[in-house]
């Protein structure tokens, strides 16, 4: 009798990383940003969460215990190493890259970044990587909480240097824009 094989991998669930900018145009929109992380954790165990604004942090963990409910809530405060600074956007994700992106990033992985684009960085840089998380990933999806805003327009050198190396671009700042999202 002949032997079972698989034709071909069996298909998993995709793995999200969502890189969270808390610099200082980002403080108005730290928590909704947050919110969205649990609400992704509370649905899937394959999420790594960062924030980055001149620098990264990892706080999966963080996330985790608040879509537990062990923690009532994730506090902004309490995550200040990443909030009201500049942002280095290139910086950060090319150190992501380097430190977390061999184990992370492969093709069954949605990239997901939450920023305004506004980077005081080099752009050569932020093209490169976002190039470098393109190219491994199964898709890149940028979140600017200003698009929604009136006579915005993503002109910034972040946003044009990051732009075709974006899958999805669009904004989330509320539930009903998470539910357009995940369709």
């Amino acid at each position: 009798a002949p032997t079972p094989r698989w034709l071909r991998r069996p298909r998993r669930a995709p793995r999200f990383v969502l890189l969270i900018d808390g610099s200082r145009s980002m403080g108005a929109h730290a928590r909704t940003a947050l919110q969205l992380a649990v609400a992704m954790a509370a649905a899937t165990l394959r999420i790594e969460v960062f924030t980055f604004s001149t620098g990264l942090q990892r706080v999966t963990d963080d996330v985790r215990r608040a879509a537990a409910g062990q923690q009532r809530r994730l506090d902004v405060d309490r995550l200040h190493h990443a909030w009201a600074g500049g942002t280095s956007i290139g910086v950060c994700l090319r150190d992501f890259l380097r430190r977390f992106g061999e184990r992370m990033v492969g093709r069954d992985t949605v990239v997901m970044i939450v920023s305004d684009g506004l980077d005081v960085g080099a752009p050569d840089m932020l093209r490169d990587a976002m190039r470098e998380l393109h190219r491994r990933s199964a898709g890149v999806v940028w979140l600017n909480p200003l698009l929604e805003t009136e006579g915005y327009e993503p002109t910034a050198s972040g946003m044009r240097a990051a732009r075709p190396y974006v899958t999805t671009f669009t904004s989330v700042n509320d539930a009903s824009g998470l539910a357009r999202l995940s369709r």
